[in-house]
């Protein structure tokens, strides 16, 4: 599995959780948890297509982007 296959399915599963608890617990701290949650989920798969599509971006320079989202 590379690793946007990875962050594709983190993003995927992200979003399956966030739907969960807004479905399941109805409070203002959920809200806040989830707002936050898709916050981080738009950003990850915001940075991802960006070092997927961009060109430009040499091999190693995605690769040392990728770095900062190990697992």
């Amino acid at each position: 599995m590379t690793k946007y296959e990875k962050f594709d399915r983190l993003i995927r599963e992200l979003e399956v959780i966030s739907g969960e608890i807004r479905k399941n617990w109805d409070s203002d701290a959920s809200g806040v948890f989830c707002t936050s949650l898709d916050d981080s989920v738009h950003y990850i798969r915001k940075m991802t297509e960006r070092f997927r599509d961009d060109p430009s971006m040499t091999a190693k320079e995605k690769k040392s982007a990728l770095s900062d989202f190990s697992f």
